[in-house]
């Protein structure tokens, strides 16, 4: 099925113009543990890894004023070695079972965005299932970096203009379910503008998102104000985002309420050969997450800010049924997972450029949850994160890079302890990532 498509979507395009864009990534990674613990009966330990990924993102120029954008995935997130071939002993005729994995082809391809661009005399339409993001990609993030995993994808149409130095945008979104007879999609509207000169840029983007059906109705408004600057070696950005919802949700979640915060700050400092970097960010949290008033803002998962921290789930446990991911880890008692909640976190950075196409840099995190429930105490510091890495570039589309990171759990993970499943989560983490990324 996969392949039909393909091949259609390639046949019929001969007479355009195909412009490839995209890249291929290829990441290793190795964890000493994740669990944050070694007493732990059911702790994982070491945790090895390497995942393929190559996206295609061709754009078909049928003429000069219609284009069509796509995204392929090809093998995403697929693990090394998952995918080999059944070998059999020429001698026995049998299946050797080290090579015991089968090929499942539904998983190594993915078309996953699809629309379509008209340049009018009034402005630019766009049409279909298409990235989103705006601002420095706190709440909406295209997930288009060589590290990102998720990524915000919207069927929407949209009509942008631009009138002098003022980009003008409106949109209408669906996020249907796929029950054709059910009432309970959701839509939503987006109206954004963003004032933009040399130096920088600043927007405000505002969106609702509605879900109605005949026992429940809830709606939700962000607004999210976003912008940059540069002044000869600094550049800085800065957003700040709002969520504002109430209603009903369903399974008897009436009266609901939600108010929710967020802000992130990054300044850099470009020198001749060095870099210097702070970031900081604060997502609101909740105090008590089973009353009817929302009050915890989570960053967009693809706004990374280091190797393990608000980057991996933490404390994880070998896979027992409950809370598999999928991949043989329980992540049911995670304290912390893919992207930044409740959390004040601040990243100081340095960069150094031995040569234009190789640096070493380091950074350091440090976090602390600012809403606990009462009968948690304290217990805020999510600890300590320290990363060094080295970049290597040795042709203009090839990046190579290594981490180290070292993470010593606060007192939010060693002092916590399951019911269930215990605690001991008091050790410390390394972590190590291999990154090489070709971009075209």
């Amino acid at each position: 099925m996969h392949s039909l498509a393909v091949y259609l979507a390639f046949s019929q395009a001969q007479a355009a113009d195909v412009i490839w864009n995209g890249h291929y990534r290829m990441r290793g990674q190795r964890f000493d543990s994740l669990s944050l613990s070694d007493t732990n009966p059911n702790a994982e330990g070491d945790a090895t890894g390497a995942t393929h990924r190559l996206r295609l993102q061709p754009a078909f120029r049928i003429h000069s004023k219609l284009t069509v954008f796509a995204q392929f995935d090809v093998l995403p997130h697929t693990i090394w070695g998952s995918q080999s071939t059944l070998n059999a002993d020429p001698t026995t005729n049998a299946v050797d079972n080290f090579m015991s994995n089968i090929p499942n082809s539904n998983a190594n391809f993915q078309a996953t965005r699809t629309w379509a661009q008209i340049d009018t005399p009034l402005g630019i339409a766009k049409m279909g299932r298409m990235p989103v993001e705006w601002g420095s990609g706190m709440v909406y993030n295209a997930g288009n970096d060589p590290l990102d995993e998720f990524g915000d994808t919207i069927d929407r149409l949209q009509f942008q203009a631009k009138i002098g130095n003022t980009a003008l945008m409106v949109a209408a979104d669906s996020y249907s379910e796929g029950f054709i007879n059910d009432s309970d999609d959701s839509y939503g509207i987006s109206l954004a503008g963003q004032y933009s000169t040399e130096r920088g840029n600043i927007g405000v983007l505002g969106l609702y998102r509605t879900q109605q059906s005949e026992e429940s109705s809830f709606g939700v408004f962000t607004a999210d104000i976003a912008g940059s600057l540069t002044n000869g070696p600094f550049e800085a950005d800065a957003e700040v985002a709002l969520h504002a919802g109430s209603g009903d949700l369903p399974g008897g979640l009436d009266g609901i309420d939600m108010l929710a915060f967020g802000v992130a700050l990054d300044a850099r400092l470009k020198l001749k050969q060095m870099n210097i970097g702070i970031a900081t960010g604060f997502a609101q949290g909740d105090s008590d997450p089973t009353d009817k008033s929302f009050t915890a803002f989570q960053f967009n998962p693809d706004h990374n800010i280091g190797l393990m921290m608000f980057e991996e789930p933490m404390p994880i446990l070998k896979a027992a049924g409950e809370g598999d991911d999928g991949l043989g880890r329980d992540l049911s008692i995670a304290r912390t997972g893919y992207g930044i909640s409740n959390a004040l976190y601040l990243k100081p950075s340095l960069d150094y450029h031995i040569r234009p196409d190789l640096s070493l840099g380091t950074q350091l995190i440090w976090a602390f949850a600012p809403s606990l429930p009462e009968d948690e105490g304290d217990n805020s510091s999510y600890g300590i994160e320290i990363d060094a890495s080295v970049k290597y570039t040795p042709t203009p589309n090839v990046n190579l890079s290594g981490t180290i990171g070292f993470f010593s759990p606060g007192s939010y993970y060693t002092s916590f302890v399951d019911q269930d499943k215990g605690g001991g989560f008091n050790n410390a983490a390394l972590g190590l990532q291999f990154l090489s990324a070709i971009v075209f």
